[in-house]
């Protein structure tokens, strides 16, 4: 088997994709190689480590405050208040995993409701969002390559292992276990 993954892996690299291929393989994978989104936003934290009457009585208070118009200011944190052109991947990392798309709810310029992360409570004031974008395949041709020949390869080792499969008995003998 790991002979013929050697000699499937040579026989992939030998391949040499048309521009054609590569722009429908980009076509077919957008999600690969799409520019994360860029956010813009103030943020006002709220700690859940207090008693939940106590968190809930600070949202209230928060949530009434900014509807007024007043300054507001956050729980101790490690992030800071205001984000610059944050891309969604450190969004997701810094705030949980799914926040970015919370972000992409919001209007701009108001602050949001409540928004419960993995670390806490936020009111969001998005001030700009700049969607991500799909690059033309003259500018991210080597990425894309790699990943149609990782595919490719792929394709080609699943193939030969499913023949392989269909003209052999495989038996798998496990040595006997003394007590």
């Amino acid at each position: 088997r790991q002979k013929m993954e050697f000699l499937t892996a040579d026989a992939a690299q030998e391949l040499a994709p048309t521009d054609a291929e590569l722009g429908d393989y980009l076509e077919t994978h957008p999600d690969k190689f799409r520019t994360d989104s860029l956010y813009s936003f103030e943020q006002v934290f709220i700690t859940t480590d207090r008693a939940a009457p106590e968190v809930a009585a600070r949202v209230r208070a928060v949530q009434r405050a900014l509807e007024e118009g007043q300054s507001v200011n956050s729980d101790p944190s490690m992030l800071p208040t205001s984000f610059e052109r944050y891309p969604a991947y450190q969004v997701n990392r810094n705030f949980g995993r799914g926040f970015s798309p919370e972000l992409d709810k919001l209007p701009l310029n108001t602050w949001s409701a409540p928004i419960q992360s993995s670390i806490g409570i936020h009111f969001i004031n998005l001030r700009a969002r700049i969607e991500g974008t799909l690059p033309p395949l003259a500018d991210i041709r080597e990425t894309v390559e790699r990943e149609w020949l990782t595919d490719r390869n792929e394709a080609i080792k699943a193939t030969l292992t499913s023949t392989l499969l269909s003209e052999y008995e495989v038996e798998i003998e496990w040595p006997e276990q003394t007590p």
